[in-house]
């Protein structure tokens, strides 16, 4: 954290300092923790420090996208999905995008997290990603076809009898 957390501590007339403090959250990796002794009364105690080191693990954190459908020709619903394992109140969120566009075809298309970390914290964790997928599927189409008037036996079929029209629920 760039600075060093000291705590006293004061019994029977001896100094305890001890660096970091009960309640600090440590970076992941190897840690040094120390104590030092500062007796307030020197004839009967003399001063003593020592250190250990503690290791600490990184937080498993796993990031999925929620999968989604679509309708070809439409716009991307909005994508979701879950972050779970954040800790400490860190800032760590995750946004959830595709390339697809309403141009792209049937089919499917992974839906990718990204980790948003403005605080750089995202070093203490084993980030685990999944993605998402979504499925484009075929837009529904009708065809409109009136009954043409009866014709006389000879005459050629005409634009008038084959006129149908294709609705979808994109394109009318």
């Amino acid at each position: 954290t760039g600075y060093e957390i000291v705590m006293l501590l004061e019994f029977r007339r001896v100094l305890f300092r001890s660096s970091p403090t009960n309640g600090t959250v440590l970076n992941v990796g190897t840690n040094t923790l120390s104590v030092v002794f500062t007796p307030t009364d020197t004839n009967d105690y003399n001063s003593a420090s020592n250190t250990v080191t503690l290791v600490v693990q990184p937080e498993p954190l796993t990031v999925t996208g929620s999968n989604a459908t679509r309708t070809y020709g439409q716009t991307n619903p909005v994508f979701g999905g879950t972050l779970i394992g954040v800790t400490n109140g860190d800032n760590i969120t995750a946004t959830f995008a595709s390339s697809a566009t309403s141009n792209n075809t049937v089919g499917t298309y992974p839906i990718v997290p990204t980790l948003v970390d403005p605080s750089h914290r995202l070093t203490n964790y084993s980030a685990t990603t999944n993605n998402g997928t979504l499925t484009i599927i075929p837009a529904s189409a009708t065809i409109t076809w009136t009954n043409p008037a009866p014709i006389v036996d000879g005459t050629p079929v005409s634009t008038n009898q084959l006129h149908a029209i294709r609705r979808s629920e994109e394109h009318t």
